[in-house]
């Protein structure tokens, strides 16, 4: 099963990469897989057109992850790393937009039982 994860940058990515979906084979901004095992397919979210084009090929094949923390939290690790925080707002916006309406599975990373939401959110997949 392949899942597609496109994040916004500091909401959870290497969390959700290295620990909740650590078996599935990593593959970054790819056209398709044909292993036929697990794969995450991720992006960042940091330039529209390009997400777009990337999420266009798998939207309706594959369930899409997002992981999310709270926005303040996010926006001190942008404001902490000099990133600018009208660059975070559009994003999200994006993400809202765009993504949203595709019916993504959202894992709230700050929360303390994700692990058991994402064992909750799988169990749609079979």
């Amino acid at each position: 099963m392949d899942v597609i994860l496109p994040t916004i940058p500091h909401t959870g990515t290497n969390l959700v990469l290295r620990h909740i979906l650590g078996g599935f084979t990593k593959v970054q901004n790819v056209k398709h897989t044909n292993n036929g095992g697990n794969n995450v397919i991720f992006t960042h979210i940091e330039n529209s057109d390009n997400v777009r084009i990337f999420l266009n090929q798998f939207l309706g094949k594959h369930p899409i992850i997002i992981p999310l923390r709270h926005p303040l939290l996010v926006a001190v690790s942008w404001k902490v790393r000099q990133k600018p925080i009208e660059v975070l707002v559009s994003l999200w916006g994006f993400l809202i937009g765009f993504i949203d309406p595709h019916s993504p599975l959202y894992l709230c990373i700050d929360k303390s039982n994700r692990d058991s939401q994402l064992i909750t959110l799988m169990m749609f997949w079979d």
